[in-house]
């Protein structure tokens, strides 16, 4: 009603809501009034020409009735983006305003302006997905790579110490003096990581393998 033509031409002539199994239409009595264009209705910070202004200050009196002005179209758009359906077709005829909600179940009867929206929709979604998607392919990658990295790097290091221990051993060696050759304090570690493994691989020797934790067991390469 705010909108409408109310001059005496238009009196007889009714505002429509026609529904299609595609979309629903508004049909509002009146082109855009004065130098409002579809630019300018869509932005809330324009100055837009109201056509029925006695009216609209009666409302805005009565309170509670009128939102605040100039933000429909914008609250159109925002309703439909939120509801991830295509955004409202405006339309300024000669006569008529029409806004025009499709529901999105047959794209294949959208309007040419529609159809391109939605194409370059759809190209900037596929777009920012596949970007996402080497994102995460890159990320997961560099994580696999990094892990197998680290793990070659630490067997190659661990090679290193047993290599370096089994050199040192070619005369009988207590593990105290081997952990300070190669620079280890954690004797429980040390032992667990590189001595056991050596013995059961048997490049070490036991001088009293009857007495594993003697305190005077030493150890001497077998290789």
């Amino acid at each position: 009603m705010l909108h409408r033509d109310l001059s005496q031409y238009k009196e007889s002539v009714y505002s429509k809501v026609v529904v299609y199994k595609d979309r629903i239409e508004f049909r509002n009595v009146g082109s855009l009034y004065g130098e409002n264009t579809l630019e300018k209705i869509k932005n809330p910070e324009m100055n837009i020409e109201v056509r029925n202004k006695t009216m609209v200050r009666l409302i805005e009196v009565l309170g509670g009735v009128l939102e605040n002005r100039h933000t429909g179209i914008k609250t159109m758009i925002d309703e439909m983006k939120q509801a991830k359906l295509p955004e409202p077709v405006f339309k300024n005829e000669r006569e008529d305003f029409i806004v025009t909600f499709y529901n999105g179940e047959y794209p294949e009867l959208y309007p040419e302006e529609l159809s391109k929206n939605k194409k370059a929709h759809d190209k900037a979604h596929d777009k920012a997905h596949d970007k996402a998607h080497d994102k995460a392919h890159d990320k997961a990658h560099d994580k696999a790579h990094d892990k197998a990295h680290n793990k070659a790097h630490d067997k190659a290091h661990d090679q290193n110490i047993e290599n370096t221990i089994i050199e040192f051993c070619a005369t009988e060696k207590t593990i105290y003096e081997i952990m300070e050759f190669v620079g280890y304090k954690n004797r429980t570690r040390f032992r667990r990581d590189y001595i056991k493994p050596l013995v059961e691989s048997e490049r070490l020797k036991m001088t009293i393998p009857d007495k594993p934790t003697s305190k005077n067991q030493k150890y001497i390469s077998n290789d």
